[in-house]
Parts: C-alpha cells; sequence; structure tokens
C-alpha cells in the first residue's frame, strides 16, 4: 500500500511538474505574442506617422507646384503683355517710316514761301494752306519720331 502511494504521489508530482510547465511555456508563448503584438503596433503607429508625413509633404509639394505654376502664368501674362507693348510701338513706328509717311513729313513744311505768301482768305487754294491742326499733327509726328529711341535694322 505504501508502494501505491508513493507511486500516485510520484504520478501527481510528475502531473503537477508537467502542468507548471505547460503553464510556464504557455506563459512565455503568451508573454512573447504580447511583445509581438506591441512591436506590430509600434511598427503600425510608424507607419500611419511616415504615411501623414509623406502625405503633409506630397500636398507642399502639390502647392509647390500650384505656385510655380501661378507664378509662370503670371510672368507669361506680363511677358505676352510687354510683348504686345513693344509690338505696338514697333508698328507705330514702323508706320511712322512708311513710304506715304515720310513723302508727308519731307514734303513742304507748313510755313514755306508759298503758303505764307497766299492769303487766307481765298478759297481756290485751301488745299496748299497748312491747317492749325494739321500744324499740331506734325510737330507732334516730329515730336514722337525724333524723341523715340532709334530703331537699327
Amino acid at each position: 500500500m505504501k508502494e501505491l502511494e508513493r507511486l500516485e504521489a510520484e504520478r501527481r508530482a510528475k502531473e503537477r511538474q508537467e502542468d507548471e510547465r505547460r503553464i510556464a511555456e504557455i506563459r512565455e508563448h503568451e508573454r512573447r505574442n504580447a511583445e509581438l503584438r506591441e512591436k506590430e503596433r509600434r511598427e503600425a503607429v510608424e507607419r500611419e506617422a511616415l504615411r501623414r508625413r509623406e502625405d503633409r509633404r506630397s500636398r507642399d509639394k502639390l502647392d509647390q507646384l500650384a505656385r510655380e505654376i501661378e507664378e509662370k502664368e503670371k510672368m507669361e501674362a506680363e511677358k505676352r503683355r510687354l510683348l504686345s507693348q513693344l509690338d505696338a510701338d514697333n508698328r507705330r513706328r514702323d508706320t511712322l517710316t512708311s513710304h506715304e509717311t515720310l513723302e508727308k513729313l519731307t514734303k513742304a513744311p507748313y510755313f514755306s514761301r508759298e503758303n505764307l505768301s497766299q492769303p487766307f482768305g481765298s478759297r481756290e487754294n485751301l488745299d496748299d494752306v497748312t491747317t492749325k491742326v494739321e500744324r499740331q499733327v506734325i510737330e507732334r509726328v516730329d515730336r514722337t519720331y525724333w524723341a523715340d529711341e532709334p530703331r537699327y535694322f
């Protein structure tokens, strides 16, 4: 009987040790799983922070690109405006140097002997008389033509 009790006690001790070993393994397994979950959680937090930074960077890049495009459009508009202004100035100069304009500019001035010697009241030679308005136009054209910077061809 003592032998059976001793064998039974040894069997229970072995079972207890086996149970304690299994419990220790389960606790160790749970601890590893908890560490793994914590590591995955930290990585997820880091990935989310990185994604947010990348989103902010890409949004900043898009904003920067939008600003650059807007500045380029403004510069292009200003360039077009200046080119059209230069083109208008060139057209005005070209019209001043056209053949007809040069002929008008080189014909006898309004204070020529013929104009001054003929009376202003006679109706037959009104076409030869330079009026005050024509005189002002000629003076303005002369001033404009000679005051603008010279064109080099």
